[in-house]
């Protein structure tokens, strides 16, 4: 009866009470006190802002230490790039100046092989025609009128394509108005060439071999004097008059050398080069990122080279990594060539030229690849690489091939029987 009436007393009393302030507990007795916070409340966001991170710490060095992979991958680029310009600045300026040389040559190399072809001259007329052109002019010297006169005399018959003979001994006239090759006192016409020098300019129009025209210029050469011309002209065989025991100077040489380039005769890819900028002070050429300028050879230069790279013969080629270093083989060939003759008597400039030249060296000097009169020296490697297949081919013949090169037993045995 206790308890009935207690439990009535006890909803009565709860039933007075008010419902506003009561609240329904949903979580678990033993979690009430251990609940969470609001989510937006003050006590999570300081609490978050507390907490260590949980990746790498923030890098605070300077950016270009940070990136210095890309720095040097781009610069690298950039310098690449740059060089590439500047290189082809340097062809840029070199073909220009090749194509000025060009324009102001008065014949190119076909029309020297079109007047060697229709003319059909020999050497023995062109021999005569110092002898000739003076008996005209009566004198060393000669006007383009009486050179043209005393031509047609020699050959026998009109010279066909006259005007490019005309061009050529206008060049020649050009080049005498430049230089001061008049003996002092000696009075001759402003349009009078030496007769010497028109004979070594003509002398390509000769039909016999490559020797026999390196011969009569030989002999022009050494006969620059009348006594001299006329003891070797009075010869018939030019094999005789060219003896051994004759020598041309060095400054004959170069006079000549300077009418053949003048007359068009020397090819203009030879006459203009790319000036050296040196190196600097890691010992990298500086053409790899400075601008070369094309400069035209004079004739000293010329020979310059030409003596350089016959000093070069026969030295064993560097090796690829110092060719690349020197920017180009032809650069080390030259070194090669300056070690070699940079001791020998009179040698300067790389080797320099020999007070007095003969036959030989003198035909080696103008066919070399430095040179290359009328195209010679591109004729002589054309045969060198021929006989270097054949050679290449012989060999391969003769030698046995491997047991395994199943396909050469037939070619090999006839190869063998044949030899």
């Amino acid at each position: 009866m206790l308890l009935a009436r207690s439990s009535r007393r006890l909803a009565l009393s709860t039933r007075r009470l008010p419902r506003q302030g009561l609240k329904r507990i949903t979580a678990p007795l033993s979690t009430q006190g251990l609940q969470a916070p609001p989510t937006g409340s003050p006590a999570v966001s300081a609490a978050a802002g507390a907490a260590p991170p949980t990746g790498e710490p923030p890098d605070n060095r300077p950016w270009p230490i940070r990136w210095w992979k890309s720095l040097v991958f781009w610069s690298f680029l950039a310098a690449w790039a740059y060089s590439l310009v500047q290189q082809n600045r340097s062809r840029n300026a070199l073909e220009q100046e090749e194509e000025e040389v060009r324009s102001k040559a008065p014949v190119n190399a076909d029309e020297i092989l079109e007047l060697r072809a229709l003319n059909d001259v020999s050497t023995e007329q062109l021999m005569r025609l110092q002898e000739v052109a003076r008996e005209v002019a009566g004198c060393d010297e000669a006007t383009l009128p009486q050179l043209l006169v005393s031509l047609t005399q020699t050959v026998g018959k009109p010279i066909r394509e006259e005007c490019a003979i005309e061009r050529m001994l206008l060049a020649l006239h050009e080049l005498r108005s430049h230089t001061d090759q008049q003996a002092p006192g000696e009075p001759a016409s402003p349009a009078a060439v030496p007769i010497s020098l028109v004979a070594s300019a003509l002398a390509f129009l000769s039909n016999g071999p490559v020797s026999e025209r390196l011969d009569s210029l030989f002999l022009a050469t050494v006969g620059g004097d009348r006594s001299t011309a006329d003891s070797a002209l009075n010869t018939a065989s030019v094999n005789d008059t060219a003896s051994a025991t004759e020598t041309a100077s060095a400054k004959a040489f170069l006079q000549v050398l300077s009418v053949l380039t003048a007359t068009g005769q020397v090819p203009p890819e030879k006459q203009v080069a790319l000036d050296q900028v040196g190196t600097n002070a890691l010992g990298l050429d500086r053409s790899w990122y400075v601008q070369q300028p094309a400069v035209t050879y004079s004739a000293a230069e010329l020979a310059d080279a030409a003596v350089t790279e016959l000093a070069a013969e026969g030295k064993p080629v560097p090796p690829s990594w110092y060719q690349f270093w020197r920017w180009g083989e032809e650069r080390a060939v030259a070194d090669a060539g300056r070690a070699a003759a940079g001791d020998a008597p009179g040698a300067s400039n790389g080797g320099g030229l020999q007070e007095r030249l003969d036959r030989e060296l003198f035909g080696r000097l103008l066919v070399s690849n430095s040179i290359c009169l009328w195209g010679e020296c591109h004729l002589i490697a054309e045969r060198k690489r021929i006989q270097r297949r054949r050679e290449e081919a012989r060999l391969a013949e003769a030698t046995p091939p491997p047991a395994w090169h199943f396909w050469k037993w037939g070619s090999a045995g006839k190869g063998g029987e044949t030899a």
